[in-house]
């Protein structure tokens, strides 16, 4: 009989803590970030001549809450500008963000036969939310675990099945 009296006792005084406790501790709201994702996993084609390449996507605002969306090239050719120009801008989704090579010539003021097999071109974009806030997909250091100052982790740039549209790599080389 004295155990039962004791496990009651602290069953009681487990269940006033517990609700003193939960009584302490908040949680802030959350809200979804800017986040832009391929509607589905793009077709990279190429034949044997890079001047022919075609890269086809068409990008989503999953969370809708995005106002703009800033996508940024980099191409890597001989004597390509260090710096990432604006390749597409839009505040309406859904958005095709394909783009062939003479797109790019164009673009860079350059002859298509600059780009040669295995030449990267890399993307990147800025997701500005309905409430201003910037979300950017440069990803320049994942060694310290944040992704835009802690506010999401490497999973969402990282992870394939994701999709996502805010920092990507393609790369001119053959079919497979």
């Amino acid at each position: 009989m004295k155990n039962i009296k004791y496990i009651i006792l602290l069953l009681t005084v487990g269940i006033l803590v517990s609700c003193e406790d939960s009584d302490q501790y908040t949680l802030e709201s959350l809200e979804n970030g800017g986040f832009i994702t391929f509607m589905e996993a793009p077709e990279f084609r190429i034949g044997e001549d890079p001047t022919i390449a075609i890269f086809d996507g068409n990008v989503e605002d999953p969370n809708g809450n995005v106002a703009k969306y800033d996508l940024y090239v980099m191409a890597e050719y001989n004597g390509a500008p260090e710096d990432p120009i604006l390749f597409k801008s839009t505040t309406e989704f859904p958005l095709n963000v394909g783009f062939n090579i003479a797109d790019l010539a164009a673009l860079y003021n350059v002859d298509p036969s600059v780009f040669e097999m295995n030449d990267d071109i890399f993307f990147t974009a800025i997701a500005t939310t309905n409430d201003g806030q910037t979300f950017n997909g440069e990803i320049a250091d994942f060694d310290d675990g944040e992704y835009n100052g802690g506010q999401n982790d490497n999973t969402l740039a990282t992870t394939a099945s994701l999709l996502s549209a805010m920092a990507y790599r393609v790369r001119l080389r053959e079919p497979q």
